[in-house]
């Protein structure tokens, strides 16, 4: 093992700062959380990153440990023995080497740079310089492995055979904390102690630069730009962007967040940090669209953080525990959201399922009203008039996706609420589910909810119309049907108390009326058919006329207040064409 000491010419550079609040943004969306506790721990973790074999990885400074957890929530630890990795080298950082080996510094005296294989072999390398205190480790564009040395001032670098140098920072006190490699091939670190941001390249010339606070955590970006978290003790708070040029930009953070331990780039081409003081895992995006979180518990103080080969983002918290973040954009979206519209009755929607979901979320009009465990959900507190919906994925760990497309549903209880449509050519009577749009007898439903019914060109008697409520005479309110046009309104009644009016075939055509009866009722007026107690109504079983009331008082035989009834409404003539529009039934 060689050991190299340098001090190289370095470069200090004034920067413009640019100082901006980090925009919030107000989201449904919430990302999925997962905690594991690996057992026979009770220390904090002091670092974390994603291994080479796809594994995360992850230091218990106190108990001189290091575990891996599997991205499925599975545990391993090595070095469990007597306390005793290194000579109480107490762990802290760690990241993956060019070798396919985890790297990791040691503070604790003797301070070293230690190296575990992802079967749990372990090796040392004392550092030149006594009490140096590496902390932040990383792999470098030179094969080498980098580091900090707090205490002493300097940065280090160590070949994966165990050749080191060390490099002498220009300022004293600068404290350097975490080192991160750049895009541009250089290294990247924090220098709390004095305020800068330093880079030195791997021949080991230093620059620095100024921030308005000091820096730790310190990451690569999705940008090309390095990405830091800045703190003080107020405490005041900034996340800061400095490009490879050295142009600063900083985002300015809620009062109290505190992020000192972690930043990662994360699989969305988003940032996130932990803000320990707040318990929050937050996200900024790269134009500094910053997205809090709610807050975990209490007592959890997320720390450290890395982003693993799943493609989630894992951090550590005190207890100690890790946990997995799923980022929303990774949560399946629910899609295919329909409602029929207009309607008069409480919208009913349907989705497809977001693989995974536990559940979904109903919103109408961007609140959330109601929880659905099926792909279906009918708005019963529907208020009337246009409104609005979309649906959310819900997922364990409390993970929200993004909104479904969204749909608009006129809900009008005055609509008509039709059960069959009818056809009369003339030749034949028939009922049909669906509105027939050509022939001698048509609907149409138009855009606004009304139904317009037309005989066309008849060549002798025909009709058309629709059905609706099927009920009791006895429960039949007083009713008022609104429209253009000049219509009529019959009832038909199931006097056999058989459960069904009148008899059809399979093709849905009139056979015979099987022992029930109808009765001819009023026409409208100016477009206006009101229907009370008072109401007449011509029975075909017996050629008479009666009141509705008289009708629900049984004064028809077969005929009761418990007798089966269906209203029809429509349109006739002995030939030629005509037309009525119903817009609206209210009563029913």
């Amino acid at each position: 093992m060689g050991v190299r000491i340098k001090r190289l010419l370095t470069a200090m550079f004034a920067v413009t700062f640019i100082l901006v609040p980090a925009l919030g943004a107000t989201a449904t969306a919430s990302p999925a959380i997962i905690e594991y506790t690996p057992s026979g721990s009770d220390t904090p973790v002091t670092g974390i990153t994603s291994g080479p074999d796809g594994a995360v990885w992850f230091t218990e400074q106190n108990e001189n440990d290091i575990l891996r957890v599997s991205t499925s929530g599975s545990f391993t630890r090595y070095h469990n023995i007597g306390n005793n990795l290194g000579l109480n080298a107490f762990p802290t950082s760690i990241t993956s080497g060019p070798d396919g080996a985890l790297w990791f510094t040691g503070p604790n005296s003797p301070n070293l740079i230690g190296r575990i294989t992802t079967s749990g072999s372990v090796t040392e390398y004392s550092l030149p310089t006594s009490g140096s205190q590496p902390y932040g480790i990383t792999s470098g564009s030179d094969g080498n492995l980098w580091f900090t040395e707090n205490n002493a001032n300097q940065i280090g670098s160590i070949t994966t055979s165990g050749d080191i140098t060390e490099y002498s920072l220009p300022t004293s006190g600068s404290l350097p904390w975490y080192i991160t490699s750049g895009p541009d091939g250089a290294l990247w670190f924090s220098e709390p102690g004095i305020n800068k941001i330093g880079r030195i390249t791997t021949d080991g010339t230093i620059t620095q630069y100024s921030t308005s606070l000091p820096p730790y955590a310190i990451t690569s970006g999705p940008d090309g730009a390095l990405w830091f978290t800045e703190t003080n003790s107020t405490p005041t708070a900034k996340i800061g962007r400095i490009t490879t040029s050295g142009s600063l930009t900083e985002y300015s953070l809620p009062t109290g967040s505190y992020p000192i331990a972690g930043i990662t780039s994360g699989p969305d081409s988003a940032l996130w940090f932990t803000t320990g003081s707040h318990n929050k895992i937050d996200r900024i995006t790269t134009s500094g669209v910053l997205t809090e979180y709610s807050p975990l518990s209490s007592s959890s103080t997320p720390s450290y953080l890395t982003t693993g080969s799943d493609g989630n983002v894992w951090f550590a918290e005190s207890g100690p525990k890790i946990g997995k973040l799923i980022p929303e954009s990774a949560l399946a979206v629910p899609t295919n959201l329909t409602a029929p519209t207009p309607t008069n009755q409480s919208p009913a929607l349907s989705w497809t399922a977001a693989s995974g979901a536990t559940s979904y979320k109903v919103y109408r009009n961007g609140t959330n009203i109601d929880n659905a465990s099926t792909t279906s959900y009918t708005d019963d507190s529907a208020p009337q008039g246009t409104n609005t919906y979309y649906v959310t994925a819900a997922y364990s760990g409390g993970g929200e996706s993004s909104p479904s497309n969204t749909v608009s549903v006129a809900f009008d209880s005055t609509l008509p609420a039709i059960n069959y449509f009818s056809v009369n050519d003339g030749s034949s009577f028939s009922r049909k589910t669906t509105p027939p749009t050509s022939g001698v007898s048509t609907q149409t439903i138009n855009s606004d909810g009304s139904v317009t019914v037309a005989v066309n060109s008849a060549p002798g008697y025909a009709d058309s119309g629709f059905t609706l409520y099927s009920g009791t005479l006895g429960d039949l309110p007083n009713f008022t049907v609104s429209g253009t046009g000049s219509y009529g309104l019959n009832l038909w009644f199931d006097s056999n108390n058989d459960n069904s009016i009148f008899q059809w075939d399979s093709n849905g055509v009139l056979t015979s009326l099987n022992g029930d009866t109808y009765g001819l009722g009023p026409s409208s007026s100016s477009g206006t058919l009101a229907i009370s107690g008072s109401s007449q109504f011509y029975m075909m079983s017996n050629g008479q006329t009666y009141s509705l009331s008289d009708l629900k008082n049984g004064s028809v035989s077969g005929i009761s207040s418990s007798t089966k009834v269906t209203i029809w409404i429509g349109v006739n003539v002995g030939s030629g064409s005509t037309s009525a529009t119903i817009s609206s039934i209210s009563g029913l």
